[in-house]
């Protein structure tokens, strides 16, 4: 079963997504710290779904920058809707040779995309 981690201060986001994506194992984080315990335990996830705004003092870019090196093999899917928080996401993730791309959490197109992947 692929593995899935969604990163989000929303709760709403985390149901939908949990509703949605049912054929995948799904780790739930809300804060960074929930952030870098689940991928110190879980060593690696084949899709990350990552916020910007965590409603916290730290951003999702803040997570990106602190756990650069634990991101292997995951293809990461930055849905934020707050554009130029998401550029700087995707930029650092690209210059560390991370495959990702930008879906904001509002597009239909986010979940066509994670059921195609097998979630």
């Amino acid at each position: 079963m692929r593995r899935l981690l969604v990163l989000d201060d929303t709760p709403s986001r985390h149901e939908e997504a949990a509703r949605v994506l049912t054929r995948c194992t799904m780790v739930h984080c809300t804060t960074p710290e929930d952030f870098s315990s689940a991928l110190s335990v879980w060593k690696s996830f084949d899709v990350m779904l990552l916020d910007h705004d965590l409603g916290v003092s730290k951003t999702g870019l803040d997570c990106v920058r602190d756990n650069l090196g634990q991101f292997a093999n995951a293809y990461v899917i930055v849905h934020s809707v707050n554009k130029p928080g998401a550029d700087s996401m995707l930029a650092l993730l690209r210059s560390a040779n991370i495959p990702c791309e930008h879906i904001p959490f509002t597009s239909a197109n986010l979940w066509r995309t994670l059921l195609a992947a097998g979630l």
